[in-house]
C-alpha cells in the first residue's frame, strides 16, 4: 500500500472513530489496521522506536531540526525507505518549513483541522443556529465549537447532528 493510501486510511479511521463511535464499534488503531488490511502475502514486521527526549521547546526551529536529523539517522541505521514523524500542530508547521519526508499530525489535531474545514463549508447554512436552538451548544461558545478549537463540544455536537441527520434520512426515506 502506498504512502498516500496509508494517509487516507489513517484519516478515515480518525473520522470514523471521532464521529461514529458512540457504540464503541470502531476498533482502536491496531484493530483498524487488522480489519482493513487484506491478505497481501507481504507481511513485514513494523519497527517502532523511541528516541531520547530533546529537552528544549518543540516550537524552536533548532529543536525540530534536531528531531529531523535524529529521525533521518535512525532511518538510515535500519535501512528504512521512509521516516514517519507525528507532531502536534505547532511543531508540524515548523517541520513543513524545514522539508520533511513525511510529517503526520496527530489524530487530535487532524480532527480539529477537519472540524475547522467542516465549519467553513457550513458557514451561513444555519447549522450554528440549529445547534443553539437544540441546546447542544451555547451561543457564547458556538464559534469555538464550529472552528474545532473546543474539541469535546465540537465532537459531541457534530456527532449528534450526524446521528439525527442519518435518523431523519432513514425514517423519511430521503
Amino acid at each position: 500500500m502506498n504512502v498516500v493510501a496509508q494517509s487516507h486510511r489513517q484519516l478515515l479511521w480518525a473520522v470514523c472513530r471521532g464521529l461514529f463511535n458512540s457504540a464503541c464499534t470502531v476498533p482502536d488503531w491496531n484493530g483498524w489496521i487488522s480489519k482493513t488490511t487484506g491478505d497481501t502475502g507481504e507481511i513485514e514486521q513494523s519497527r517502532i522506536e523511541y528516541t531520547k527526549p530533546i529537552l528544549h521547546p518543540i516550537t524552536d526551529y533548532a529543536t525540530v531540526q534536531e528531531c529531523h536529523m535524529t529521525s533521518m539517522e535512525v532511518t538510515q541505521k535500519f535501512n528504512q525507505q521512509f521516516t514517519f514523524v507525528t507532531f502536534d500542530y505547532a511543531a508540524a508547521r515548523i517541520a513543513f518549513d524545514i522539508v520533511w519526508d513525511i510529517v503526520h499530525l496527530g489524530a487530535f489535531h487532524t480532527m480539529c483541522s477537519y472540524m475547522g474545514a467542516l465549519s467553513k463549508m457550513m458557514a451561513g447554512s444555519g447549522f450554528e443556529e440549529v445547534l443553539i436552538e437544540a441546546g447542544a451548544c451555547a451561543s457564547g461558545s458556538i464559534n469555538q465549537v464550529m472552528n474545532g478549537s473546543h474539541y469535546n463540544r465540537a465532537m459531541r455536537c457534530t456527532g449528534k447532528a450526524a446521528a439525527e441527520s442519518l435518523y431523519q434520512s432513514v425514517t423519511n426515506g430521503s
